[in-house]
């Protein structure tokens, strides 16, 4: 399990520390006697920024959480594996959720800071084997006939693409996520599935099995950029939760919200069905990070937030 304790009191830390610096720094001038000498020293240079991992190891189709303490200055941005990832600030620091694909070769590599394009810092990162396994499933031609109609396909990838594809610069949430259902897993994140024989690509999101009705729930709260209808994966919500980080409720029966309504963990969002690419009544739910899809399951068990 990856673990956030060290990260997260670091964040604190400097954020106390910060308070204390600004406290002491605004006190009342004097202009009945001359400045002490102590004034005239040179005002002491600040740390350099220090990266810090939530963890050292990494599966394939997890999150690690990067964070930054003092704050750059500049432009701040986390690199990983070639690819550059956007920061928020809070308080005294900066943090970057960093997701690690499914296709990622394994290895290790260096998480770098980058301040305005110059690396100030750096923390190594092995990327271990995801172990997902293999399946093959068989859908009625009815329904296996959905994935024929390439336009429509293409039209949902391109919805996606823009809902899973935005950046809020801050988090909308606060504190650990919760399963937006309670029932168990039918059909995991990550396994390479084979439809009616065809050939083998990744499961994006996690299947949970309850029954058709069953009310669907935030997990954390958020913004919602899609709720609407879509070819494959049916009627779907998606709710931007800042920092980069997007969650994906699909097969719905209902939608309970609308495309730009703020909600609170614990809200409605819709209704468990089966409409779309569905053998049967679940919730296919997805956490997307910078992009990225990611396992829901891993990201409850390691990313709880400060």
């Amino acid at each position: 399990m990856l673990r956030l304790t060290l990260a997260f009191a670091l964040l604190l830390a400097a954020c106390g520390c910060a308070a204390g610096e600004q406290a002491s720094s605004l006190g009342p001038a004097s202009t009945s006697s001359p400045a002490p000498a102590a004034s005239l020293l040179p005002t002491p240079t600040p740390p350099p920024p220090r990266l810090e991992l939530s963890a050292s190891q990494a599966r394939q189709g997890t999150v690690v959480l990067a964070v930054a303490v003092p704050a750059p200055e500049g432009l701040v941005a986390v690199e990983l594996g070639g690819r550059r990832y956007l920061t928020v600030r809070e308080g005294n620091a900066v943090l970057a959720y960093l997701p690690v694909p499914l296709d990622q070769h394994l290895g290790t590599y260096q998480v770098t800071l980058l301040e305005n394009g110059r690396a100030v810092d750096q923390r190594p990162l092995e990327v271990v084997d995801g172990g997902y396994p293999r399946e093959q499933l068989f859908l009625p031609p009815a329904t296996a006939s959905l994935l024929a109609d390439v336009a429509a396909v293409q039209e949902e990838q391109r919805l996606l693409a823009v809902a899973y594809g935005s950046f809020t610069a801050q988090r909308l949430w606060q504190g650990a996520w919760h399963m937006p259902v309670d029932g168990p897993i039918s059909d995991p994140f990550g396994v390479r599935r084979s439809i009616n024989g065809g050939p083998y690509t990744p499961h994006t999101g996690t299947d949970l099995a309850v029954a058709e009705g069953t009310p669907v729930l935030a997990p954390a709260g958020g913004r919602v950029v899609l709720a609407r209808e879509l070819h494959l994966r049916g009627l779907s919500v998606v709710v931007d939760h800042g920092a980069g980080v997007i969650s994906g409720y699909h097969h719905l029966s209902e939608v309970s919200v609308q495309e730009g309504q703020t909600v609170q963990a614990g809200q409605e969002l819709g209704k468990v069905g089966s409409t779309g690419l569905a053998g049967g009544p679940h919730l296919h739910w997805e956490v997307v990070v910078s992009g990225v899809r990611v396992d829901p399951m891993a990201w409850l068990q390691s990313i709880s937030g400060p």
